[in-house]
């Protein structure tokens, strides 16, 4: 069909829809392209085409961004780095113990060599004398600090052991919640990438589809627009899906001990140390080292309980120190605890004050039962301020009195 022809083709057809009194702007832009093509017919087809192919392209693009995002292959491995260190250590403590285990072992069954005495020396019904033997005692000091030796061993890989699987337990919902996280990703970024691709398209696919009826002689009113290409959900990793989400276990909600602060941030914390609400600080002195135990353990942070179980053997790499009710808190690396310092700069992660790392003056002295003593803030002006959140040897006065009986009392919670 010539130019003159595909004229006249459309002026035959614009009359025969005049009728209709079309409201649909796109099917009249569509004709008004037809008459602009200045070749045959086969123009307005190739126009046609190259706006859908163009169309096509783009939500092409858009569905590899959608491909290119994480799928949740990953999940798997979630928390494996931390599982993988804790296992090294609980080996290292479990070889240790053998160790430990073959040297008691060894003192209990060496040979004693009492050695000689004369027998005017010897008094029938009293051994003293053999006890008292150089020999004697250095076996047995070499036996009891087996003993003592493989009793730290066993405490050790008791410790290492429970907090490896509360770790391991805890990492069950980390992957499961990684799935959802993943889950959840992709089905927002569908939606908005639809909405977008639609925004960005669908004028342009209109056209197209009405540029096709007025070449094919379609009236506005029998003129359908076929579907558009859409984008669609990649393909996620087995077990991505919305039941990841709705099968989703509750955590962090201080079973076991173990919890989860949305104030706070994404890790678990292992309640270890509580002093209930009162006026007086923890009776620990063990200058937070995690030696001590005392009390009767209670996996509720604001139970009417003060009590410490051991956790020097536990790899916390921070303590959250926090009153009872949360309202007062901090997150701070176990290196900035331990050290010997007053009234030194030490780091704090995060806290109720300040959600970015700054430092803070606090005390941890040789010596000082009462240390060390963990504030918000500076130590002096915190004293007043109520923000000490932690103190030793049931030290009372302003430090205590200002904090824990109206935050309920306050707990140590180690990262797991």
């Amino acid at each position: 069909m010539d130019l003159q022809k595909c004229i006249l083709f459309l002026v035959v057809l614009t009359v025969a829809v005049s009728a209709l009194a079309s409201e649909n702007g796109s099917y009249t832009e569509a004709e008004d392209l037809f008459l602009q093509q200045s070749s045959d017919k086969n123009a307005c087809e190739d126009l046609a085409k190259a706006t859908e192919d163009e169309v096509r392209a783009n939500v092409k693009a858009a569905q590899e961004i959608l491909d290119g995002m994480d799928t949740g292959a990953k999940c798997k491995d979630t928390g494996q780095v931390g599982v993988k260190a804790a296992t090294k250590q609980l080996s290292e403590k479990e070889n240790a113990k053998k160790l430990a285990t073959t040297a008691l072992t060894k003192a209990q069954g060496a040979t004693v060599n009492w050695g000689s005495v004369t027998f005017s020396s010897i008094t029938e019904g009293d051994c003293s004398i053999f006890y008292n033997s150089k020999n004697y005692k250095n076996a047995k000091a070499k036996v009891e600090a087996a003993k003592k030796t493989k009793a730290k061993g066993d405490e050790a890989v008791n410790a290492f052991t429970k907090a490896l699987e509360a770790l391991e337990n805890a990492l069950v919902n980390d992957v499961q919640q990684c799935k959802c996280d993943v889950y959840k990703s992709h089905t927002k970024a569908v939606v908005s990438s639809t909405k977008e691709v639609e925004k960005a398209n669908k004028k342009a696919w209109t056209k197209a589809a009405n540029l096709r009826c007025v070449i094919e002689g379609t009236s506005s009113s029998d003129c359908k627009i076929p579907k558009m290409p859409t984008v669609k959900t990649a393909k996620l990793t087995g077990g991505v899906s919305k039941e990841s989400c709705s099968s989703l276990p509750h955590k962090g909600n201080g079973e076991n001990g173990i919890y989860q602060f949305a104030s706070v941030g994404d890790s678990y914390w292992k309640l270890v140390r509580r002093v209930k609400a009162g006026n007086n600080w923890h009776p620990a002195r063990d200058q937070m080292t995690g030696t001590e135990t005392y009390g009767t353990y209670n996996s509720d942070r604001e139970s009417d309980s003060t009590f410490s179980m051991k956790f020097d053997s536990m790899p916390c790499k921070s303590f959250l120190f926090a009153t009872g009710d949360m309202k007062k808190w901090l997150i701070t690396p176990k290196a900035s605890v331990m050290g010997w310092y007053a009234n030194g700069e030490r780091t704090i992660l995060k806290s109720s004050d300040n959600p970015h790392q700054y430092k803070a003056r606090w005390y941890r002295r040789q010596g000082a039962k009462e240390d060390p003593w963990i504030s918000i803030i500076d130590h002096h002006p915190a004293i007043g301020a109520g923000k000490i959140v932690y103190g030793e040897n049931r030290f009372g006065h302003a430090h205590a009195r200002n904090v824990l009986p109206s935050g309920n009392g306050a707990n140590v919670f180690c990262e797991m």
